[in-house]
């Protein structure tokens, strides 16, 4: 189970389980002292843009800001 997943269960569980304590149903909650289960840490977080996909960006980036630039009502000035 994916570790948001785990996190996600354990919070409406200790939810359920403290509501219960409160009407007087059980006398304390099963999920005092539960922790979620540490995963292993993964391989590869993410990886920085090489030289080309860096320069490719940024004309993209560019372009983008030219064309809404141009659909602005006075058109904005590059800064």
């Amino acid at each position: 189970m994916a570790p948001r997943t785990q996190s996600k269960v354990l919070t409406r569980l200790r939810a359920l389980f403290k509501e219960a304590v409160s009407d007087q149903i059980i006398y304390a909650s099963p999920m005092e002292g539960v922790r979620r289960l540490k995963g292993p840490a993964p391989d590869v977080v993410g990886k920085a843009l090489d030289f080309d996909e860096a320069t490719r960006f940024r004309e993209i980036g560019e372009e983008l800001h030219t064309a809404a630039c141009a659909a602005c009502d006075p058109p904005c000035s590059r800064r």
